[in-house]
């Protein structure tokens, strides 16, 4: 039997993961509205590079223009994008990846995490408030149980999705100030602890 054709979705999908910068800078497009100068600068990477990825996602269909800016004294026009979906990539566009390009997904939201982390805890603001939340669970589970954390966790998701817009309602005339915050969850199958008599390294 041949394989499925390619949907658009999935060449769409596949484009857009298909290299660690071209997904950073959706990520960040997905948080926010920012220029490729500023995208650049978080991912240290060289301005051309990341302009090249970013026009990758505008022509995808994924990112749309929302500001042009003047810069450098108005010598040239700074253009800003974000993202044009409220959500990142739902089941139907990751059902659709192969293993590489889950893989760079993967990847890439680890290191944004991490980096996340790293700029809290060096600001200060991790610690800005007392109700803050940090828990670490390791669990043995058969595989009902796994099923069930994943539908624990896909509720939570749902609700903070919830919570999101119930903000941007409240907030939309301007009137209240908002608290810029990460949610970081994480599930995964961890290796087996080594017993004492264990000689593998």
């Amino acid at each position: 039997m041949s394989a499925p054709k390619p949907t658009l979705l999935s060449d769409r999908t596949t484009a857009a993961v298909s290299h660690p910068t071209r997904l950073h800078a959706m990520i960040v497009l997905w948080e926010r509205e920012a220029s490729p100068r500023e995208i650049a600068a978080e991912l240290g990477e060289p301005l051309n590079n990341v302009t090249y990825h970013v026009k990758q996602l505008l022509d995808l269909g994924w990112i749309e223009l929302v500001a042009e800016r003047p810069a450098r004294g108005g010598r040239v026009v700074e253009h800003f994008y974000k993202a044009n979906r409220s959500t990142l990539f739902d089941d139907l566009d990751l059902e659709s990846l192969g293993s590489e390009e889950l893989h760079v997904i993967d990847m890439t939201i680890m290191r944004s995490m991490s980096k996340d982390i790293e700029q809290a805890m060096v600001s200060g603001t991790f610690f800005a408030h007392d109700d803050n939340h940090l828990t670490r669970i390791p669990l043995d589970v058969d595989k009902r149980g796994w099923e069930e954390t994943k539908e624990i966790l896909e509720r939570a998701l749902e609700d903070l999705m919830k919570v999101k817009e119930a903000v941007l309602q409240r907030t939309a005339s301007g009137g209240e100030e908002t608290i810029p915050t990460k949610v970081e969850i994480i599930h995964f199958e961890s290796p087996r602890p080594k017993r004492g008599d264990d000689q593998t390294a």
